[in-house]
């Protein structure tokens, strides 16, 4: 296989997640948000979010994108730019988040490795099972909703590509 940039994006990002719109949302450690035009690599929008997040999923059946940080689940609010709390997960940090085509939202917990459902509403978190993993530094991961398949972008000691099964 071979491998090339297609787009290069002129801003660095942590968390983020492609939106219904069509763009990706996705913030830095700097406390900044971009709205990126994935076709072109453009940034559409940016701005001050306040915070950061680690990691980003967004929820195609309410059309809400969630992130993480601090071990807290949150709501973002696209259109405003604004976060609001949805509660602790009683994690250290969730590192990866994604969202299948049901709205079920996962997570895989920093240097547990615990691979979690995470409840949208409370932020709590049901261990599913252990990656196996102790995932150090940012990583990413998402659903091809084609297949229905997760996989992970991560990082450990070394880097790391994997399927998981959520079931």
């Amino acid at each position: 296989g071979t491998f090339g940039i297609l787009i290069p994006i002129v801003v660095s990002v942590f968390g983020g997640d492609l939106a219904a719109d069509g763009y990706v949302y996705a913030t830095y450690n700097d406390n900044n948000w971009y709205k990126i035009d994935p076709l072109t690599g453009a940034v559409a929008a940016s701005g001050s979010l306040g915070m950061f997040f680690v990691d980003c999923a967004y929820d195609y059946t309410t059309n809400t994108m969630f992130g993480s940080y601090g071990g807290n689940l949150y709501i973002w609010d696209l259109a405003n730019n604004t976060t609001t709390l949805v509660g602790s997960m009683g994690v250290q940090s969730m590192q990866m988040m994604a969202c299948d085509l049901n709205g079920q939202l996962y997570g895989i917990e920093y240097s547990t490795g615990n691979f979690d459902a995470i409840d949208k509403t409370t932020g709590a978190v049901t261990v599913i099972g252990s990656t196996g993993y102790s995932p150090a530094y940012v990583q990413g991961g998402g659903f091809d909703y084609n297949t229905g398949k997760l996989y992970w972008a991560g990082y450990t000691s070394t880097g790391i590509f994997c399927e998981i099964n959520p079931a």
